[in-house]
């Protein structure tokens, strides 16, 4: 009886104690960027330890030994280089065949499958395990493989369909674990693995004793700690939910695991600061890992993006100011060629009167004349063409530029309502250490507003004039400073370049709709023309 009670005590202070830990989440941050730091040398020591492998003496090996030997070197690379690991089981299918094993046929081809999943084959492997017939009427020592594959496999077709953890998706899960959860062995770690992804009735206590158990720098425990992840991820512990997952990245790492998503979920949680050199390293090893293992379900347009965003932003600017300059040098030489054109008209008019004492030469030349000005009429039409073209290419290549500027503003933003929701969770020491490290919004947005007024007025230099054009004398606007526009002429700058609507304009400036909406109408009643005034600002430079 007291043995009884000793155990209850002592099970209701682990669980008292597992409630209350923290995780030092900085010191898991340091250790991972110590261990991305050596991705290379990992991945290095897993191609010395396969190249080993690879060089055993085959040459007295008979079928079985050879399938065995070479199903290795596929089991080797089977999470880390997919190219390889389906050249190597190919290999073994063929052994298989020769020796006309039916168990020996079905298991490298549903390996064969595996593969296919681990490299986003999705349609492929369904394909494939659709040809191998029902579960039920495979080899029993076949079934358990043949379950933790179809699992993989239409569990990553419900992810592509239906987002994580929403309704349908947990009610699919439900479907897909009954029909092949009964299949793995409750002695296999992954029984309790895929349990807790697709029905999420695991106890915590129950992964940790596994994980125990399981060899550090392995595969195994990096899928234990993102199954661990994921339960505190539904109970809304983020510091316990972060913890883990970079233990999975740890040991995906350590263990050379390309077919991994850890690193890529921890960059998506708000301890990673993004465009930090830390987000940069982390996104760049995802995209290294998706590129050589060939995944082709994950978006590396995705981890790209999480990649140094500030940077991208500077690089993006840097070649459309260059794509500017370029539109306005091209510009001028074609005004260039416009007057030289010009001019020869005017020659080619002078040596018509020249001509007139030769009443045959003058209908020669006069016919000529015609027909050479029709060409250099439709050469000037042509170039005209060109010209609005080169226009409409440098607004284009303008407001580009203006809206990668807005979408950062618009992520300063956002980090201001991240410190805001950490005030009012009473994590103030955060805030203050987010505070720190970012900028003043403000400030970021009169430097916008500087760089637009330089840059339009430099390819618009007379839009003030032409917009006073079409205002009362009275009630001209003059610019505060030259190269400054004023509120009301940024947003009818805008207007001018073919963003009319108020919505996309308060966007884009950073302002209220209906500040948007007091300034178009303040100045539309000062228009000498009121009802054509919005008609001639879409045509002030057309």
């Amino acid at each position: 009886m007291f043995r009884i009670i000793f155990v209850i005590i002592i099970y209701l202070t682990m669980s008292m104690s597992g409630i209350a830990q923290t995780f030092d989440i900085d010191k898991d941050l340091d250790r991972l960027d110590n261990v991305v730091s050596k991705a290379k040398w990992y991945y290095a020591d897993k191609e010395k330890e396969i190249g080993k492998l690879k060089l055993q003496n085959t040459t007295s090996y008979g079928d079985q030994d050879l399938y065995t030997y070479l199903l290795s070197i596929t089991d080797a690379y089977l999470k880390y280089n997919s190219d390889s690991a389906l050249y190597y089981a190919n290999q073994c299918h063929q052994i298989a065949l020769s020796d006309k094993q039916a168990e020996e046929i079905l298991d490298i081809e549903l390996r064969l499958i595996l593969i296919h999943i681990y490299r986003g084959e999705i349609d492929q492997a369904m394909d494939m395990l659709a040809q191998k017939g029902d579960i039920k009427k495979a080899p029993i020592p076949c079934q358990q493989l043949m379950a933790i594959i179809s699992i993989e496999l239409e569990g990553r077709y419900l992810g592509r369909k239906y987002p994580l953890f929403s309704k349908a998706f947990k009610l699919h899960s439900k479907k897909i674990w009954s029909k092949y959860g009964q299949y793995i062995s409750k002695d296999n770690w992954l029984y309790y693995y895929y349990r807790n992804f697709y029905l999420g009735d695991v106890s915590k206590s129950t992964l940790q004793k596994l994980l125990q158990k399981a060899r550090p720098n392995t595969i195994q425990a990096a899928m234990l700690n993102i199954a661990l992840s994921k339960i505190y991820r539904q109970e809304k512990n983020q510091n316990a939910y972060a913890h883990y997952l970079i233990e999975s990245a740890i040991n995906d790492i350590t263990s050379s695991n390309r077919e991994a998503m850890s690193l890529l979920f921890l960059l998506k949680t708000p301890y990673i600061e993004q465009g930090s050199s830390r987000a940069a390293e982390y996104a760049l090893l995802c995209t290294d890992n998706a590129t050589s293992f060939h995944d082709g379900l994950r978006s590396l347009d995705i981890v790209k993006a999480h990649s140094i965003i500030t940077r991208k932003y500077e690089e993006k600017m840097k070649r459309n100011e260059k794509y500017l300059v370029t539109g306005i040098i091209l510009l001028f030489l074609t005004l260039i060629a416009i007057i030289i054109l010009s001019y020869l008209m005017y020659l080619r008019a002078q040596n018509r009167k020249i001509m007139v004492d030769d009443m045959q030469r003058m209908n020669r030349s006069l016919h000529y004349s015609i027909d050479s000005e029709r060409q250099l009429q439709e050469k000037l039409k042509i170039n005209n063409r060109k010209l609005l073209e080169e226009i409409k290419k440098r607004n284009r290549n303008f407001i580009e530029v203006y809206r990668l500027i807005t979408n950062y503003l618009g992520d300063i933003d956002e980090f201001k309502k991240g410190v805001y929701n950490l005030l009012i969770t009473g994590q103030i020491e955060k805030a203050k250490t987010m505070l720190t490290s970012s900028g003043n919004l403000e400030k970021y947005l009169q430097n916008f507003y500087y760089q637009f007024d330089i840059a339009f007025l430099d390819s618009h230099p007379d839009f003030v004039m032409r917009f006073n054009a079409l205002l009362k004398p009275e009630a001209q606007i003059k610019q505060p400073k030259p190269n400054i526009l004023t509120v009301d002429l940024r947003i009818y700058a805008l207007i001018s370049m073919g963003i009319t609507d108020s919505v996309s304009i308060a966007t884009f400036l950073h302002f209220s709709v209906q500040t948007v909406y007091n300034y178009r109408s303040k100045i539309r009643k000062s228009a000498i023309s009121p009802a054509e005034f919005a008609e001639q600002i879409a045509q002030l430079y057309s």
